[in-house]
């Protein structure tokens, strides 16, 4: 999960080092090693939506936050949606809006900046059930498309209308 923009390059998943121009940026309110999971994979893919890097949360509760023009970091809590281990991988930008694959949570995780971030969850459970199911997003044409790791299907969700389908 790298992403680059404004000539820094963004490293999230493993422990939270964000590193600017070369140096790492100062970490506030953030510890890599008050996780459930311990310090590794709190977060799994990158993106960056209207001036912040945000993460997915693997094992943190929190989407992380990273504005990149004054440093600031921080979480937004994903608990409303899902709880637990090993929930989201990947993210991918549609419009304002950023998606996570549903590795072990049932639901696809929504982020929407616009008007005033809201978090949302799409259950998935009518397509797979249980652990291990997708692993990383993409999007395209207003629909995101995850990647099956244990499940039958390619899980398709359309961001319109939030319907999802699998494609065998």
């Amino acid at each position: 999960g790298v992403c680059a923009e404004a000539g820094g390059v963004f490293d999230l998943p493993v422990c939270v080092l964000p590193m600017v121009s070369g140096t790492r940026a100062q970490v506030r309110g953030v510890d890599p090693a008050d996780s459930a999971g311990g310090p590794l994979w709190k977060w799994s893919g990158g993106a960056v939506v209207d001036g912040l890097v945000l993460g997915a949360p693997f094992n943190a509760e929190d989407l992380f936050v990273y504005r990149f023009s004054d440093g600031v970091i921080g979480g937004i809590s994903t608990m409303s949606v899902a709880t637990g281990k090993r929930k989201w991988t990947g993210i991918a930008v549609v419009g304002g809006s950023v998606y996570s694959a549903p590795y072990d949570a049932d639901a696809i995780l929504g982020f929407h900046m616009h008007p005033y971030g809201q978090m949302s969850g799409v259950s998935t459970t009518s397509i797979a059930t249980g652990a291990q199911k997708w692993s990383d997003i993409a999007s395209i044409g207003g629909k995101v498309f995850c990647a099956p790791f244990n499940a039958e299907t390619i899980l398709v969700m359309d961001t319109a209308d939030e319907s999802v389908s699998g494609v065998s």
